[in-house]
């Protein structure tokens, strides 16, 4: 068809499997343009390689392609902002975690650190850990 790419030209645009565009089509989040009535064919407007980058985006971002029917108004059409704003908020909040795990990782490598100095003292020695100072023999 003119003007319009098969499911596998529009999967090659943005290097996926043409089984993905199916399941897109199937939960009601990208529907092919045209449909051959005599072959089944399925075909895509150029016009909706965006809607396949926000799908993209939202599978980047954690966010489960079935929620995305709550972004999508009575008019049909999607509330981009609030469908980003909101994965900003999931983000920022993927990042803690991060830096919380991260700081978890930290602090047991500098236990590790610390026990091995400590490895083969012998006597009595004073160790301070976690604010607490223990004698140790």
């Amino acid at each position: 068809m003119k003007n319009h790419f098969t499911i596998s030209e529009f999967a090659k645009l943005r290097n996926i499997n043409i089984n993905s565009l199916r399941y897109y089509e199937k939960i009601g989040l990208l529907k092919p343009a045209v449909i051959d009535e005599h072959n089944g064919y399925r075909y895509y407007a150029a016009e909706q390689l965006s809607t396949l980058d926000t799908i993209l985006l939202c599978i980047d971002l954690k966010i489960p392609l079935k929620e995305l029917e709550k972004y999508i108004g009575a008019d049909g059409l999607l509330d981009g902002h609030r469908l980003f704003e909101d994965g900003k908020q999931l983000a920022l909040q993927r990042i803690n975690e991060i830096q919380m795990g991260l700081s978890k990782i930290e602090y047991a490598l500098q236990s590790l650190a610390d026990c091995r100095e400590y490895a083969n003292a012998k006597g009595l020695y004073k160790r301070l850990i976690r604010g607490e100072t223990l004698l140790h023999k």
